[in-house]
């Protein structure tokens, strides 16, 4: 039975890059972000790339369960990235650690807004420091998450 998995990380560099090593995966399909499509459509926020995502992507919920059943019926199902797949229930698979630079079949159509960086890797690297402090307009957007980013943060995988 195919299993689906819905990951969020972050900082967004990274989230794409983990996109591309679970692609190296046989028998592995990835989407591109499935709800960014109605993400854009209820809140129409000013986003680069909203035409041709909103064209391009599934707009509701439907359309997006609609993609992950027809991207999974394509495919086959017979660094701390152990830890993932161990807390996934799938062996870790050394492919996963690399993939070719460029672009790839299943970015989604934003990416020539928000890729060029991860286009130009093969793996991950190094962690990179983070920021000791947030900018002071950013801080109600903070404040207005906390509850839901703690919620998450409970359940998050943890590395040694």
């Amino acid at each position: 039975m195919p299993k689906i998995i819905h990951a969020i990380s972050g900082p967004r560099n990274i989230s794409t890059a983990l996109m591309y090593s679970f692609a190296q995966r046989p028998g592995c399909a990835v989407i591109d972000e499935p709800m960014y499509g109605v993400y854009l459509k209820k809140w129409d926020p000013d986003h680069p790339g909203k035409e041709a995502t909103l064209s391009q992507w599934p707009t509701s919920i439907a359309g997006v369960r609609a993609r992950v059943v027809f991207i999974g019926a394509r495919r086959d199902f017979s660094e701390n990235m152990a830890v993932i797949c161990e807390a996934l229930g799938i062996p870790p698979r050394e492919e996963m650690l690399s993939w070719k630079a460029g672009q790839k079949p299943y970015d989604g159509p934003w990416w020539p807004h928000w890729y060029t960086k991860v286009h130009k890797s093969v793996g991950f690297g190094p962690a990179k420091a983070m920021p000791k402090m947030l900018r002071a307009d950013h801080e109600a957007v903070v404040q207005a998450t906390l509850p839901a980013y703690e919620a998450l943060h409970e359940q998050r995988l943890r590395f040694v």
